[in-house]
């Protein structure tokens, strides 16, 4: 959780980085702010000159020439705002662009255990909505400042020269109004933090029921689900109240002051025109100052409030930035490729010595000794939590072993590059997944250079030919969001052919014919027997015939090794894999 106490140093050395590539498109808005600002100051020393020459003259022939100076004055100032935001506008949408790409490719190298702990809803809104939330800062805070910093500092010295004292009167409540702006900004910033939070809590929400919608109206949950949406739609609206009260509290305030010093102005100003101590057309350029100054007071409290924004904003999305791999390997861009070296075929590809893994501090596998070779077909079967699919997710390093450790080739797999390490490894999760593209770009996601005569050839070994063959566009089809147009026994294959097209020496299927009839599994087991020539195939499975086609079998129970054999050996030791044979037949039985 984001720090509310994040301070405006942090912020100033996350945001520099940021702008530093586009240093001259903030020059150059630097300068036209600074051009556009000292135009506006000429202006009422224009009109001051004016007035102060007719009422010296008692003529109005000059006023045309006059008139004429201030709109040069002000078409030169127009142009200086519109080169001011058009510069400063490109410098926030690329800074937006590059924290994106930033992001997401940051994300992308995060190990699966960042994802267990991580809210994907909160993750988007820090993509999505934080980003937006420095974007407006630069593109519209940052001008502002700039241009509350030339216009009061011109504004302040031209109105010196024409009266000190009127001037001081003028600045007399500026204590008040940098107190109410540091009182504002305190209280703002926790409000947005807390805003920001409440949003990641909503999208989660939504991604989650969208993702789970037909479940949801299979159990006739939507009214559950509704009044959940509501409450958290409903805290977030009190959130943005509360910033928003801070909000209607500080405008009307800063509005009160300004009109307070107009007041005055005019009050001690006419007295000394009276007076003779100031002329007519001094008090009129003093009264224009006011109104130079009044927009960018009375906005200050947005720009505040989009700068408070953009605090939390930036600290959110560094939270993540910051997040560096796991310490227990060597960083992949600071070391040396260690080549993995491949032997004879009888010294095995994966070997597991005394690995230990504890996931949160809890103990999940204890001292796993095993070791696979090419041409090996090994099966692993258990109770369900028995830790099969873990031991599968520690050879491409998805996780890292908290003792012993995973070697490839005799190398720890700590020691291997990621790319290159998963480079030797495919794997089929036990959770299919597909992107909503093409069944074409789905089979070839691991390797899209591959010509179509191999998408098609896969697509027959794993049993997919009959149904492409059936699909409006073939191979061109798209399955939709997680292929959703797709049966769960197609994208089970699906995902066996990604894997066996992206090739690598190690094949890792976790339950990959839990879908699928009995007919199909017999022709897939056939390919993957085929696939094993090359490789070594550490297939996870509760499937009679699929743990009868291996060459061995390994038995997890509780996080240990507790039995290892053929299917036959294993039977007549009895034990647990007699049970779990004999349930697992009882269950196929009444299918």
């Amino acid at each position: 959780m984001t720090k509310p106490h994040t301070t405006l140093r942090q912020f100033h050395s996350a945001l520099a980085p940021l702008i530093r590539p586009y240093r001259w498109d903030f020059s150059v808005g630097l300068m036209a702010t600074a051009a556009a600002n000292g135009l506006a100051v000429l202006i009422p020393v224009i009109f001051r000159d004016g007035i102060d020459s007719v009422v010296r003259h008692g003529t109005s022939s000059p006023l045309l020439l006059y008139g004429l100076a201030v709109i040069l004055l002000s078409l030169g100032k127009g142009y200086g705002d519109y080169l001011t935001h058009q510069r400063l506008a490109g410098l926030g949408q690329r800074v937006a662009y590059d924290l994106r790409n930033r992001l997401f490719a940051h994300l992308q190298s995060l190990p699966a255990a960042f994802f267990d702990r991580a809210n994907t809803g909160d993750l988007m809104s820090r993509a999505t909505s934080d980003v937006e939330g420095v974007r407006l800062f630069i593109t519209w805070s940052l001008s502002t400042f700039l241009e509350m910093i030339f216009l009061f500092s011109a504004s302040i010295v031209l109105m010196s020269l024409m009266s000190w004292q009127l001037t001081l009167v003028s600045c007399a409540l500026f204590p008040a109004l940098g107190y109410v702006v540091m009182r504002f900004r305190r209280r703002i910033r926790p409000r947005y933090l807390a805003v920001q939070e409440q949003y990641g809590h909503l999208a989660t929400a939504l991604q989650e029921n969208l993702a789970g919608i037909r479940l949801i109206q299979a159990y006739q949950r939507e009214q559950t689900e509704t009044e959940r949406f509501r409450a958290l739609n409903q805290e977030l609206f009190r959130r943005s109240m509360a910033a928003a009260w801070e909000r209607a509290v500080y405008l009307p305030t800063i509005f009160g002051l300004g009109s307070a010093t107009g007041g005055i102005i005019l009050w001690f100003g006419g007295s000394q025109v009276m007076a003779g101590s100031l002329t007519l057309g001094e008090l009129v350029a003093f009264i224009g100052y006011v109104g130079l100054l009044a927009r960018p007071l009375t906005i200050f409290g947005w720009v505040i409030s989009l700068a408070q924004r953009a605090v939390a904003s930036l600290s959110r999305i560094q939270d993540i930035l910051s997040t560096v791999l796991s310490p227990t390997g060597p960083a992949q861009t600071e070391m040396a490729s260690t080549p993995v070296m491949v032997g004879a075929q009888e010294r095995p590809i994966v070997a597991f010595d005394g690995v230990d893994f504890a996931y949160n501090g809890r103990p999940i596998l204890r001292g796993i000794n095993l070791q696979g070779r090419r041409g090996e077909l090994v099966a692993m079967t258990g109770p369900s939590g028995a830790g099969k699919s873990t031991i599968g997710h520690l050879i491409p390093r998805l996780y890292d072993v908290s003792g012993g450790k995973v070697m490839l080739h005799g190398v720890d797999v700590r020691d291997i590059p990621l790319q290159e390490l998963r480079r030797h490894v495919a794997v089929v999760p036990q959770e299919t997944f597909l992107f909503s593209v093409s069944v074409a770009e789905n089979l070839a996601y691991g390797r899209p250079d591959a010509p179509p005569e191999a998408i098609d050839r896969i697509a027959r070994d794993t049993c997919l030919w009959d149904s492409i063959c059936s699909f409006p566009q073939g191979v061109a089809t798209l399955v939709g969001e997680r292929g959703i147009t797709l049966s769960g026994g197609q994208k089970q294959r699906v995902a066996l052919a990604r894997a066996l097209l992206y090739g690598g020496e190690v094949l890792v299927l976790d339950d990959p014919f839990s879908s699928v009839d009995a007919d199909t599994e017999e022709k897939l087991l056939e390919t993957v027997r085929v696939a094993a020539q090359t490789r070594f195939v550490l297939l996870i499975t509760h499937r009679i015939k699929t743990l009868q086609a291996a060459d061995r079998i390994i038995v997890v129970a509780d996080g240990r090794i507790i039995a290892e054999g053929r299917h036959q050996d294993l039977l007549a030791q009895g034990g647990l894999y007699r049970e779990l044979y004999e349930r697992q037949c009882w269950r196929e039985s009444l299918a």
